[in-house]
């Protein structure tokens, strides 16, 4: 039977920032009790712009290891490291980023990875996430860990980029912006 299954510790965070609901319904112009009432919240808390999902999510991992007497540095080397070199080259890509830590990965443990088990877990805004458990097996060729890796040419890929100045960028987002923008019937 399986040993340490679970929620082994807990910890929460709320950004230090918040807002009366009475105050807030006054403010947009909404009627009495429609936060209050209607939502269930007497005082809504927030983020300011030194603050996002990421530095929270940090800062409640950061106490637990702390309150719990954990050293993140072997945990990071294992887990995380493996994970990062797609997010870390091409930057956050939102949902694709779950499987973009899942294709580093297997680029960078490909051979250690057979009969393992990993979890992938992605948070969303509001109330949504999404987590799946996979166990690798080694496969057969076409199939096989290592020549997954060697499709994937996730090294190739990455070098082969071209490198624009910002100023290129937000010339392009311009065009893109100009181009999106929906004519009128």
């Amino acid at each position: 039977m399986a040993k340490n299954v679970g929620i082994l510790a807990l910890d929460i965070y709320f950004p230090p920032t918040c807002v009366q609901q009475e105050a807030l319904e006054a403010h947009d112009g909404a009627s009495k009790g429609k936060y209050t009432i209607g939502l269930g919240q007497d005082c809504m808390s927030f983020c300011t712009d030194v603050e996002d999902v990421i530095s929270m999510s940090s800062t409640v991992v950061n106490s637990l290891l702390e309150k719990y007497e954990i050293d993140p540095k072997p945990l990071y080397d294992e887990k995380v490291q493996p994970t990062t070199l797609i997010p870390k080259q091409v930057g956050n890509m939102y949902t694709a980023s779950l499987y973009a830590a899942f294709a580093s990965l297997i680029h960078n443990k490909h051979s250690t990875l057979a009969g393992k088990r990993v979890i992938l877990f992605s948070y969303g805004s509001g109330l949504t996430s999404t987590m799946f458990s996979l166990q690798f097996s080694e496969g057969q060729h076409p199939f096989s860990l290592s020549n997954i890796a060697r499709v994937m040419d996730v090294a190739g890929k990455l070098k082969s980029r071209h490198e624009f100045p910002p100023e290129k960028i937000v010339e392009i987002l311009k065009l893109m912006e100009h181009s999106m923008v929906p004519r009128s019937l």
